[in-house]
């Protein structure tokens, strides 16, 4: 009897964690990640630039002067703010291209932006290279990348909910999947309790303290550098 009593009279915290209660929907999140969460690479391929079927294309040239690819391609139909807001004049599809800044291709609206920029790598970048724009009919990189995100309401009481995000590479005649990399991540709302309130996605010490990423860095820039084996960073 004195036992119960003195576990009574612990904070809440505690005494859900003694009672081996844990954060809500930490189960939902632990079963998913198991599941299907993670990298898989079906195949290994060996490209300079690929289509973002996901990007409105806003400072997407980021992914030329921090990454190993040559040129992107994308397309922006439909938006009422036109791709690359304050740069390119109307909607449409384009290709972006990393050429040298001497051949007299730089596009003066991208070279403007990435001016303002001093940190590296973007300042390195400047120094020898730019940004060449080529308005295209429709893009013609033989692989597409595309993001899928969706939310799975545990509690809206609370609002608990867990999203997943897919990126996919996928083969654009052969409608095969190169690689997809699925990632859950749980936010609870927990305040006043003593448990964790910040998002926490498959990497969370309470799933697997052992467990180690795949990889870090931005998880777009990331995954896109991890499937795609690009012939020019092969050549240094």
């Amino acid at each position: 009897m004195r036992i119960i009593k003195q576990l009574c009279l612990l904070p809440l915290f505690a005494l859900l964690t003694a009672c081996g209660s844990s954060t809500p929907g930490m189960d939902e999140l632990k079963t998913l990640c198991e599941k299907d969460g993670g990298l898989k690479v079906y195949k290994t391929i060996e490209v300079d630039g690929f289509y973002d079927a996901t990007t409105k294309c806003h400072h997407c040239w980021d992914a030329l002067i921090s990454g190993p690819f040559q040129y992107l391609d994308f397309c922006d139909l439909e938006s009422e703010r036109s791709p690359l807001s304050y740069v390119l004049e109307e909607n449409g599809c384009y290709r972006l291209s990393k050429v040298s800044r001497d051949s007299g291709q730089c596009h003066a609206g991208v070279d403007k932006k990435i001016a303002k920029i001093v940190t590296e790598p973007t300042a390195s970048f400047r120094e020898k290279q730019c940004v060449k724009v080529e308005r295209i009919d429709e893009p013609g990189s033989l692989y597409r990348y595309v993001v899928d995100s969706e939310e799975f309401w545990l509690d809206k009481s609370i609002r608990t909910l867990i999203r997943k995000t897919t990126l996919r590479l996928e083969d654009v005649e052969e409608g095969d999947l190169v690689a997809r990399d699925i990632s859950y991540i749980l936010t609870p709302k927990n305040a006043g309790t003593g448990l964790p309130t910040s998002p926490m996605g498959c990497d969370a010490w309470a799933l697997n303290k052992e467990r180690k990423p795949e990889y870090k860095g931005t998880r777009d820039a990331v995954f896109l550098e991890t499937v795609i084996n690009s012939s020019k960073r092969s050549a240094k």
